[in-house]
């Protein structure tokens, strides 16, 4: 399929699978947003092939939610997707069970370039989000280079960590009358 605004025949590319000077892949949705610009995406909550990543790519898709709160999907079919979304260009955010760091970090270490984290009350709610996910010094996450997030190539571990703390994207839901009436406080954060 091409992507949206190109002209008829335009196919959308697939992302260069050789090794750039980072072995954390950029984050496409990230810097789209960053941009002003939209993206379009879907949860996966069901589907458990990894190829279901392709052809959402195929379909123009720019990101899908791994829905790990509402699906029935585990930490090692989570990461899966989130390899085969990388490769085939389709950012892949794993909402997670809670608001915990292991569910947090795991979902991380297995490739998810974003989280997405259910239930959020309170800015120190928040702010323990973006801790968890954060590399030290300024969080509290811990470093396992050589896994999926990196695809399996290690690094200077200072550089890796920064650039994962660069590139990795955290959403954070407002679901309760309690975070909505705190949402700039969050959005703050």
């Amino acid at each position: 399929m091409r992507p949206r605004g190109a002209p008829a025949g335009a196919r959308r590319p697939l992302p260069s699978l050789a090794m750039s000077t980072s072995v954390i892949p950029e984050n496409r949705l990230k810097r789209r947003l960053a941009a002003g610009g939209r993206a379009v995406g879907t949860m996966v909550a069901e589907l458990r092939q990894p190829s279901v990543m392709q052809l959402l790519a195929n379909a123009g898709f720019d990101f899908a939610i791994v829905d790990m709160e509402h699906g029935a999907l585990g930490v090692e079919t989570a990461s899966d997707l989130c390899r085969a979304g990388v490769a085939y260009g389709v950012t892949p955010i794993v909402r997670v069970t809670a608001l915990e760091y292991v569910p947090i970090a795991a979902a991380l270490d297995g490739g998810a370039q974003g989280v997405m984290i259910p239930r959020v009350r309170t800015p120190e709610e928040a702010a323990e989000v973006v801790r968890i996910a954060t590399y030290p010094p300024r969080g509290g996450r811990g470093s396992a280079l050589g896994r999926a997030h990196t695809g399996f190539r290690g690094g200077d571990v200072r550089a890796v960590m920064d650039a994962a703390d660069a590139e990795r994207l955290v959403v954070i839901q407002i679901e309760t009358r309690e975070a909505l009436a705190r949402v700039d406080e969050i959005a703050a954060v």
